[in-house]
């Protein structure tokens, strides 16, 4: 699929097994890609080639043979989404001055996205908001609609944080502080 200087809407799609990209952006564009599968394509997933930008949520991007996301001089707003098993990575950007926004999506390992991320899960480059990420696959309906923290990093001794989150749907839950090393230093459960 080709965009040019037009903005549509994507939903519930399945873009697969294109020759190159499975979808290209260019020109004056700002598609909207939600709940859809954009997999094993040639190249990549999404080819944003100096358009506004893309906004992607409850989507899978999977199994493309480059990068589930290439960005020359685009915005990329992505959440609550599976970007697994692309050759070589989740994001590649081109540009750094694009504004990118990549929280709460699953990168393929519990302990996040690799590069600027601490896990082994799909590349991201360095410098973009990935944090927080998804601990496993997203599946509809239920996700994070919203997490914040009043301090990144704080010590026990000397200050205070505020965590806040809402959830989807009522459920259980559990939510970890954990220490540098990654060991949980303090542990919140709860439901509703």
């Amino acid at each position: 699929i080709s965009t040019s200087n037009s903005s549509p809407a994507i939903k519930h799609s399945i873009i697969r097994s294109n020759k190159y990209s499975g979808l290209y952006i260019a020109g004056d564009s700002f598609p909207i890609i939600t709940e859809s599968l954009i997999s094993n394509n040639g190249w990549h997933g999404i080819y944003a080639d100096y358009g506004k930008g893309v906004n992607i949520s409850f989507s899978t991007i999977s199994n493309n043979s480059y990068f589930a996301v290439v960005l020359s001089s685009s915005n990329l707003k992505m959440n609550h989404c599976n970007i697994t098993g692309n050759g070589y990575g989740g994001i590649y950007n081109n540009y750094p001055d694009n504004n990118i926004d990549i929280r709460f999506n699953w990168w393929g390992d519990v302990t996040g996205p690799s590069t600027d991320g601490t896990g082994p899960g799909q590349y991201v480059p360095p410098g973009v908001n990935f944090e927080p990420w998804l601990g496993t696959a997203y599946t509809y309906p239920f996700y994070n609609k919203d997490l914040s923290a009043s301090l990144q990093e704080f010590s026990p001794l000397n200050n205070s944080a505020k965590y806040t989150f809402s959830i989807s749907e009522n459920s259980n839950w559990t939510f970890s502080i954990k220490n540098s090393g990654g060991s949980a230093v303090k542990t919140f459960t709860g439901s509703g």
